[in-house]
């Protein structure tokens, strides 16, 4: 059985690493988002299935800090799990879908040696029909 524990302890190992973030110290608050995902995902793991919206709520927050601590396999799987679950609402099945849009995007941006996206240039493409998401890198870099 979940206690409050879990998720309080998940929080505030998060806010830990949004300060160290801040203070520009990265790969310390990565330690921490894994520790707050951890604690979350216990606390996901611990909610009843009548409960359908703390579990979505929780799945959501679970994949987010495994995304902040650069856990993209773990992240993966916590989406996959979640959207698989019968429970999660549509509002999470969205939220869980950008959070592996941007769990793959990262991968493949480490894939080719060029590592995280929030090191990169944001570019903005406007008029015609523009999509959400990214376009393929090759593709942006011959459109220069």
């Amino acid at each position: 059985m979940v206690t409050r524990d879990d998720h309080r302890d998940a929080q505030d190992a998060a806010q830990q690493a949004e300060a160290l973030v801040r203070l520009g110290e990265v790969h310390r608050a990565r330690s921490l988002y894994n520790r707050a995902a951890q604690a979350e995902a216990r606390a996901l793991a611990a909610t009843p299935a009548d409960k359908p919206r703390t579990s979505s709520i929780l799945a959501v927050s679970v994949v987010a800090l495994w995304y902040k601590a650069r856990a993209f396999d773990q992240a993966e799987a916590a989406a996959f799990r979640a959207l698989a679950a019968e429970q999660t609402n549509e509002w999470a099945r969205t939220q869980l879908r950008e959070l592996l849009e941007a769990t793959w995007n990262e991968k493949a941006m480490h894939a080719q040696g060029l590592g995280d996206i929030h090191d990169r240039i944001l570019v903005s493409l406007s008029g015609g029909q523009v999509g959400y998401g990214s376009a393929p890198l090759g593709l942006a870099v011959q459109a220069q």
